[in-house]
């Protein structure tokens, strides 16, 4: 059976350049260490949830990157920084991701990193009341 690709949405195209990235360009992409790993992985599956019903029917090459990323899925050691650093399973996330991106003629380069500024809650001045009124403001 043969397989048609669809074309990748803008936003699928960003998470797989960034999953294709050594550790230290990740980690400069989210701004963070700890929460690097789930980022990368929630935004690559929340940007395949937004796609067709079939979109992995249809486009094995993501599936099978899916397939691999959910093989880990909620077990501990895999998504923190130092598994991206050293571990076989992000070199093989890195190397699929790769592959996809040469397999569609896309390019495998670092995307420019998202446009948002992170603020970790944890991070906030205890005088910063209004920064967090008007983040909150923001997120409705």
């Amino acid at each position: 059976m043969e397989y048609k690709q669809a074309e990748l949405s803008p936003q699928l195209q960003w998470s797989l350049q960034a999953l294709a990235q050594d550790s230290e360009t990740q980690f400069a992409l989210y701004q963070c260490y700890n929460e690097a790993a789930d980022d990368l992985v929630l935004d690559f599956e929340t940007y395949v949830l937004r796609e067709d019903e079939n979109f992995l029917s249809l486009n094995q090459d993501i599936a099978q990157l899916d397939d691999l990323i959910e093989s880990k899925s909620g077990i501990q050691g895999f998504w923190n920084a130092e598994a991206m650093r050293n571990s076989e399973f992000w070199q093989e996330i890195r190397l699929l991701s790769k592959q996809i991106l040469d397999g569609r003629g896309l390019p495998t380069s670092a995307p420019e990193p998202i446009p948002n500024i992170f603020i970790n809650v944890d991070e906030v001045p205890k005088d910063g009341w209004k920064l967090l009124k008007f983040v909150r403001w923001l997120v409705r």
